[in-house]
């Protein structure tokens, strides 16, 4: 069990990256999802696992977090590169039932291509990173912007994450890295 408000997720998955940077450096766009700091793509850089002519793009819910995600960009010399959005993912992606029986039908498919092409990220995507809200909290209905790095509610931005993964990432080739603590599991949550 690990809190992710603890560093020791950053090394793991400095590590991970290390040893499988020839493998990522073969992608070609990535999207962070729930940006906050924008650090997992910095490591991503930082660690070679990203290749110096790939496209980043950045959402977070928060003005504060996308403007973060900025200047850490600018520090990391990867704001060429990376497009920091503030966009609520959840009321984008959520999706109430458990088993979306609509998935890929036309309708759906053009609605998610007008939210590409008015958010400037392509349909398609090759990576997705994604370090969730870890506690589930179904009793936690109102939070502040700091607590949502901490609870996602009826587990909406992890669903949203995981719907917009179904939707936009490369089926053929495409990897999702979802960095989860089960520190929620582990209290009974």
């Amino acid at each position: 069990m690990w809190s992710p408000t603890q560093q020791e997720y950053l090394n793991l998955f400095s590590n991970y990256i290390s040893q499988r940077k020839n493998h990522y450096k073969r992608f070609t766009d990535l999207v962070d999802l729930g940006s906050g700091t924008g650090i997992l793509p910095i490591i991503m850089s930082q660690n070679g696992g990203f290749p110096e002519e790939g496209q980043i793009y950045s959402f977070d819910s928060y003005s504060r977090a996308v403007e973060c995600t900025k200047m850490n960009s600018q520090i990391f010399n990867l704001a060429s590169r990376q497009k920091a959005v503030e966009v609520d993912l959840v009321d984008l992606y959520y999706s109430n039932s458990e088993e979306n029986t609509t998935a890929g039908a036309p309708q759906e498919m053009a609605f998610y291509k007008k939210v590409s092409s008015d958010l400037g990220f392509p349909m398609t995507v090759d990576l997705i990173t994604c370090n969730p809200p870890w506690i589930p909290s179904a009793f936690v209905k109102e939070t502040s912007p700091l607590d949502n790095g901490v609870y996602d509610p009826d587990e909406k931005f992890l669903k949203s994450a995981l719907n917009f993964a179904r939707i936009h990432l490369n089926r053929a080739t495409g990897e999702m890295l979802l960095i989860y603590s089960d520190m929620g599991y582990q209290l009974g949550l």
